[in-house]
């Protein structure tokens, strides 16, 4: 049984740390395989997380054009919002031009993305981090002896956004990750040795969960960093990284001499400071705009409605009050649409912005008003500037049509609880819990195997780009794509030709 091309994803896996402890002997596997063919930085995608980008990777899309920002989407109200699902797309995943091309295919929990052809062996929400609900089968993967083991696994109430303040906690909590990566990997090696696929994807959820809820530990800047709690259990991020690298050595020996490698993560990890709990009183102070709060009226009129009547219909008095509330949301001049990001995504009131096919834009004075009264923005205390730049939908996803209208990128280096700025003065608010560590865009990705060569130089790419590499690998064109081809190396179909980037180097 052989592999031609595997395709591993370690979800969350952040950039920086892989390049340096790939460097220093922490992640041998990652090492060799870095060795042998080339390490390449794929670039992020300003404002977003990783439901845009796993999106972007699975149908070579860029965002504008798959549509999945985040994981929620907004009503035709445009304030309300609701999930936003793989089944919500409408693009299909590259593995389909595979498929439909005569390539055996498997794919196993690749995050926020359509399942495709039925044809293909396709699990999703399996383990992953932020399952959309149980696991599903495609009718090929159902039909697969595999899939009586996928029922069992341990921890199956497993949440890695739980994380208690102890070392037991945390100890406990890395032993799960360790058990689960144990269990992934003993399922994948018997689906590669017990076949020969052409493609075979399959991630690791685990560098993501252990980022999100343990970056207080790793980072010693942090302020929730706990000394004490960090020499009982040392750096779990580094642990489950390397306990990872491990697994990836099984799969890598599964797969076979033959097979064209390639280990990457579409996304990287950081400390989780940003100021969003700051940004709409900062907008409402900086610009002076303020909205009528029909809100604020439509509660003072209820609360004077005799009980007996508010409990006759309450159903009609409550949905008098929320659409007051939306009234005021959709009159603020710049609104805050609540999100789990580093950045801060911006919906600006209809007033000042137009509307042409239902694509929104910005005008020049929104413009300079926002850009102007963010970029003043210092710490109290040391004055380092807050805010890295706005960046606006249409500059950086022409056409999109999406939730907000402006990202606001954040400093990420510390904790921001307060703002100083010319004509504000001082506003301090502290930061809300949150999880330690979140999402920072660019990705990276390591190649090996026959025809691939060693690069002098990191390569450099986006997202989408491997996609389009591995099924040109596997003699396929994809019709629909936003990638090019990376230039791994001689291998048979060779990059440079028409429609490829040829020697990457953006």
């Amino acid at each position: 049984m052989g592999t031609k091309v595997l395709l591993l994803g370690l979800d969350g896996a952040d950039r920086s740390l892989v390049d340096a402890w790939t460097r220093d002997g922490t992640l041998p596997t990652l090492a060799a395989l870095r060795e042998r063919g080339p390490w390449g930085e794929l670039a992020g995608q300003p404002g977003l997380g990783d439901d845009a980008a796993w999106a972007s990777f699975s149908t070579t899309l860029r965002p504008e054009h798959h549509g999945r920002f985040h994981h929620q989407r907004p009503e035709p109200d445009g304030v309300s919002l609701v999930a936003h699902r793989r089944d919500d797309m409408t693009v299909p995943p590259f593995w389909d031009a595979l498929v439909g091309a005569g390539r055996r295919v498997a794919v196993v929990d690749v995050p926020k993305s359509p399942m495709g052809d039925d044809c293909a062996l396709v699990i999703s929400d399996w383990m992953v981090h932020g399952a959309e609900g149980p696991m599903r089968l495609s009718r090929t993967a159902a039909a697969h002896p595999a899939a009586a083991v996928l029922q069992t696994g341990p921890e199956p109430d497993f949440d890695c956004n739980r994380l208690g303040p102890t070392a037991d906690d945390v100890a406990a909590f890395e032993a799960a990750c360790v058990r689960r990566n144990g269990h992934r990997t003993a399922v994948l090696r018997g689906l590669l040795e017990g076949d020969d696929w052409d493609l075979f994807v399959a991630t690791f959820g685990t560098p993501h969960c252990a980022g999100h809820r343990t970056w207080r530990d790793h980072d010693v800047h942090h302020p929730e960093h706990d000394p004490g709690r960090r020499a009982q259990v040392g750096d779990v991020v580094e642990h489950v990284y390397a306990d990872v690298d491990r697994c990836v050595r099984t799969l890598v020996d599964a797969a076979g001499d033959d097979a064209l490698v390639v280990v990457f993560s579409v996304l990287g990890m950081g400390p989780n400071h940003h100021g969003s709990h700051l940004a709409e009183e900062v907008l409402r102070r900086g610009t002076g705009a303020t909205a009528p709060n029909p809100a604020r009226l439509a509660d003072g009129a209820l609360s004077r409605v005799p009980g007996w009547l508010r409990r006759r219909v309450p159903w009609v008095l409550s949905g008098l009050g929320q659409r007051a509330r939306i009234r005021h949301e959709r009159a603020k001049p710049y609104r805050v649409v609540p999100a789990d990001l580093t950045s801060t995504p911006l919906r600006i009131a209809a007033a000042r912005s137009t509307d042409a096919d239902g694509v929104r834009h910005v005008p020049p004075m929104a413009r300079q008003e926002l850009t102007g009264t963010l970029g003043a923005l210092v710490d109290p205390a040391s004055r380092r500037p807050l805010v890295e730049a706005v960046v606006f939908t249409q500059d950086v996803y022409p056409g999109a049509r999406t939730f907000a209208d402006a990202f606001v990128l954040w400093d990420p280096t510390a904790r921001i609880d307060a703002v100083r700025a010319e004509g504000l003065g001082v506003l301090h608010r502290p930061a809300p819990p949150l999880r330690s560590g979140n999402h920072r865009p660019g990705g990276w990705f390591v190649a090996a195997g026959p025809g691939v060569e060693h690069a002098g130089d990191s390569l450099t790419g986006e997202i989408v780009d491997l996609g389009v590499t591995v099924a040109a690998r596997l003699g396929v064109e994809l019709d629909v794509t936003d990638g090019h081809r990376l230039a791994l190396g001689a291998h048979p179909e060779g990059e440079g030709r028409p429609g490829s980037r040829g020697e990457v180097g953006r």
